[in-house]
Formats: C-alpha cells, sequence, structure tokens
C-alpha cells in the first residue's frame, strides 16, 4: 500500500533554485525517497497596465530570441546551475561551444543548450552532456 505525505510551500520556501521539490534526491533506498508531485497552485496576481505588461512580454520575448536556439530542436535549459554561477557561462568559458557528437551539439548561442541537427539519437545527446560535465569539473579544478 501506498502513502502520501500533504507538503504545503509558501512563495518564501519555494523558490525554484532551493526547493526540496527540484532536488533529484539519491535514488537509493527507493522507499525513502517519495517522487513529488504539484497538485495544486494558487498565485496571486496583480492589476498592471495592458501596454506596460504587453512591451515586457515583447521584451523577453525578443531577448528569448537572440540569447537562445529558438526554432532549433532542444530540451532547453540542459545542466543545472551551481550555486552562484551559471552554467552556460562555465561552459562557454571552458571552450565548449559548439562541442557535437554526432547529430548533438553544444548551442553556439547559449551553451546551457544541447541542440540536435535532426540527425541526433539519445546516445548523441548523452555523450555530449557527459563530456562537456567531464570537462567542466577538469576546468574548475584547474581555475
Amino acid at each position: 500500500m501506498s502513502t502520501c505525505e500533504v507538503e504545503r510551500k509558501t512563495s518564501d520556501s519555494f523558490a525554484e533554485s532551493s526547493a526540496a521539490f527540484f532536488t533529484i534526491p539519491d535514488p537509493s533506498p527507493p522507499s525513502a525517497n517519495p517522487e513529488r508531485i504539484i497538485t495544486e497552485a494558487t498565485f496571486a496576481l496583480r492589476i498592471g497596465d495592458a501596454q506596460e505588461i504587453t512591451q515586457r512580454v515583447f521584451s523577453h520575448t525578443q531577448d528569448r530570441v537572440t540569447q537562445q536556439d529558438i526554432g532549433e530542436k532542444s530540451a532547453g535549459c540542459m545542466f543545472k546551475n551551481p550555486v552562484g554561477k551559471h552554467a552556460g557561462q562555465l561552459i562557454d568559458e571552458a571552450g565548449l561551444k559548439g562541442f557535437a557528437i554526432g547529430g548533438a551539439r553544444v548551442s553556439l548561442k547559449h551553451a546551457n543548450f544541447v541542440v540536435n541537427d535532426g540527425t541526433a539519437t539519445a546516445r548523441d545527446v548523452r555523450a555530449v552532456v557527459e563530456h562537456v560535465k567531464e570537462k567542466i569539473y577538469q576546468f574548475l579544478e584547474t581555475k
């Protein structure tokens, strides 16, 4: 028989960078780490100026278009940001932008993205991810 534990989070305790919900737990033993599922959310919205909101949405969209591979096949950001750093910046500093295996490559626009040229296999993507992880560990050791 499965059990379910209810946990309430407030906006103060439920930040993406620190919430236990977003942390992948150690899988052993399995019973010690139940899966977490968000079943309900409540948002407090404010009334704002429609023109100002439209401008902000447009500005954010433009930023995404210039900084990310919009229109290319990818799973979005691939690596978790280490505390106080940005994964994409570290990958860029380590010279890994454009690194490719098969049809998968580190984006030239945003190094935290692995893009698929249409021919990549899951094995290609996994190999790129593992290579990047290994090189970043080496890069950080020498910094």
